[in-house]
């Protein structure tokens, strides 16, 4: 089951790095939360610390921006994701999140990412995302940290409708 809560204690912890120690557990912890964001409808990323584990592992659905939605072409497992380059340019979405249930909030992340990260056959890969794929990667590396999209809600005062 899915960890849930603010104030869970696994949810607020930093991960560890994946090793020559654990490498085998990320591979099959990888495929899991692939297997799982695939069989979950409304899932485009889940990370390790909300299924318990806190291992810097990470399952991503990477697409493209439709007029009808997000296009997902594959589900990628992500062990060790690390971001080396983030744009200067900042845009504000809305974010939920299985770990903090019933809310949805606006974050301000970079608009892209430069990603490095070992792919579940613990191969070396490098990517850049734009637009919700690197919001959904920014959003579970951000698990990895002990940090819930909620401790990042936009504080600037909103417009009045």
């Amino acid at each position: 089951s899915i960890q849930t809560g603010r104030d869970n204690q696994i949810l607020r912890v930093v991960s560890t790095l994946v090793d020559s120690t654990t490498q085998k557990q990320a591979q099959i912890l990888a495929r899991e939360l692939v297997d799982w964001v695939k069989s979950n409808d409304t899932a485009v990323g889940l990370a390790a610390p909300q299924t318990g584990v806190n291992l810097r592992v990470i399952a991503c659905a990477l697409g493209t921006e439709t007029p009808d939605g997000y296009e997902i072409r594959r589900v990628a497992g992500m062990i060790n994701p690390c971001i080396v380059e983030a744009s200067n340019e900042m845009c504000r979405e809305e974010e939920a999140c299985f770990s903090v249930p019933w809310e949805t909030w606006v974050v301000v992340r970079p608009t892209w990412i430069a990603l490095q990260y070992l792919d579940e056959n613990f191969k070396s890969q490098k990517i850049k995302l734009t637009g919700f794929a690197a919001r959904v990667v920014m959003h579970e590396i951000d698990h990895l940290d002990g940090i819930l999209f909620v401790d990042k809600l936009d504080e600037s005062p909103q417009p009045m409708l």
